[in-house]
């Protein structure tokens, strides 16, 4: 008995040693589910020679290169699509564990914050984050313990993050109200954009997702994409339509509107605060100088980014100051959204 269990052991460390060598590497990218080690561990020693299937592959693909586009339109490709944010993440969120043992949500008013860095509160307490602060406030001006406010705010979004990490979570729990706190990352869109077709990912201009072929084994495919459609290495500029954050924000502001109001849910959408010392290259300035600038007609669109509220900056958007940014939110939520508030979370006992 002793000596099987031995076997065993041996058996599961030798899985986890090859866990951390090949799992973790790549499996979850190619199917999101878990691969035995040790299955693909035998299944490289069934293989004839690897060597040369791999000499198979270059030459197949040294091929591609001499190509012509038409030629290389014909050929079957590995894609995957993406948004910004890394290829199938988790969403992250921040609640406390009464809003999970809450067996019934129905009276409840529930808020989401989506954002960016400082929306999840990158500088500030944990216990003083935005979310919380705004959460204790509202309750304690309802005499409540029905309004939950829940941060799905990560860090790196942009507003086309917001917008799916909204529209997935909503299918666990469905808000409210949203309320979209952001703007940091906008302003550096040229640059990660450039960062982006560098490394072999085409912006797909019309519905704003990152193509590229899976495991990039060529960069050739870029330059037999349509112009008009991607944005490549090869067409990229500075000024790109693509990369006009004025246009970038109006068009993700509609989208969100159009999204939430097919589901009967409202939302804020503030463009956040700025040092007013923007620290960067001449582009980066000028994109808050644009971002400023932008004024949309309409009562869910509130420019932060051209006030001065008096807070304490750490460098160009991040603040420690969460108390005054959740005075802010819970004032112009009780103007627009009080007697909404009252009426859900006190149905129960009508």
């Amino acid at each position: 008995m002793k000596i099987l269990l031995r076997i065993l052991i041996t058996l599961v460390l030798f899985e986890i040693i090859l866990g951390y060598t090949f799992y973790l590497k790549d499996s979850s990218k190619l199917t999101g589910n878990y691969i035995s080690s040790t299955l693909r561990v035998l299944n490289k020693i069934k293989s004839k020679d690897p060597n040369k299937e791999n000499e198979n592959i270059k030459l197949i693909e040294k091929k591609k290169l001499d190509l012509t586009c038409q030629e290389i339109k014909n050929f079957n490709q590995v894609l995957q699509v993406a948004d910004m944010n890394f290829y199938r993440r988790a969403i992250k969120f921040q609640t406390n564990l009464s809003f999970l043992n809450d067996g019934n949500l129905d009276n409840k008013f529930i808020i989401f914050i989506a954002g960016n860095s400082e929306t999840f509160g990158y500088y500030q307490e944990e216990q003083k984050r935005i979310h919380l602060i705004l959460q204790k406030k509202l309750n304690n001006k309802f005499s409540s313990k029905d309004i939950y406010v829940l941060n799905i705010a990560d860090e790196g979004q942009l507003i086309n993050d917001h917008i799916k990490t909204v529209n997935n979570f909503s299918k666990l729990y469905k808000p409210d109200l949203v309320i979209f706190y952001t703007g940091g990352n906008e302003i550096k869109i040229p640059h990660f954009f450039k960062d982006m077709v560098n490394a072999d990912n085409s912006l797909n201009i019309k519905n704003e997702h990152w193509y590229s072929l899976f495991k990039n084994k060529s960069n050739e495919y870029q330059k037999c994409l349509n112009e008009r459609i991607f944005l490549t290495k090869n067409n990229y500029k500075k000024e790109h339509p693509s990369l006009d954050i004025p246009s970038y924000i109006k068009k993700g502001f509609y989208k969100i509107k159009s999204s939430l109001i097919k589901k009967n849910i409202d939302f804020i959408f503030y463009i956040h605060p700025f040092n007013n010392k923007i620290v960067g290259d001449e582009l980066l300035r000028l994109n808050f100088k644009k971002l400023q600038n932008i004024n949309i007609a309409d009562e869910g669109f509130i420019n932060l980014s051209n006030k001065k509220l008096n807070l304490e900056f750490l460098d160009n958007f991040h603040t420690k100051d969460s108390k005054l940014i959740s005075n802010r939110i819970f004032n112009d939520i009780l103007i627009k959204y009080e007697k909404k508030i009252y009426n859900k979370i006190h149905k129960k006992n009508n």
